[in-house]
């Protein structure tokens, strides 16, 4: 903690919180007020055919449609 408060703080506290891989999907369902379920998984190489599996998984446990969202970016310098 005493590093985000230094005069030359080591992480950015926005940048910190931004980086965590279910953000996103956190801030639309705030933003949104849903309450529907959703997971976020890194598979780091497979994770596409991670997220593939797991949203097959859903649709036939539950019989209902699930929004698969995928992104490929490169990881941050620092």
């Amino acid at each position: 903690m005493r590093h985000l408060a230094s005069a030359t703080p080591v992480v950015s506290p926005t940048r910190f919180t931004n980086s965590v891989h279910n953000a996103s999907s956190g801030a639309w369902h705030i933003a949104v007020a849903s309450r529907a379920p959703s997971t976020s998984l890194c598979a780091f190489d497979g994770s596409f055919g991670a997220g593939l599996i797991e949203a097959t998984i859903s649709v036939c446990l539950t019989g209902r449609p699930v929004l698969l969202v995928a992104s490929d970016s490169p990881y941050p310098d620092r």
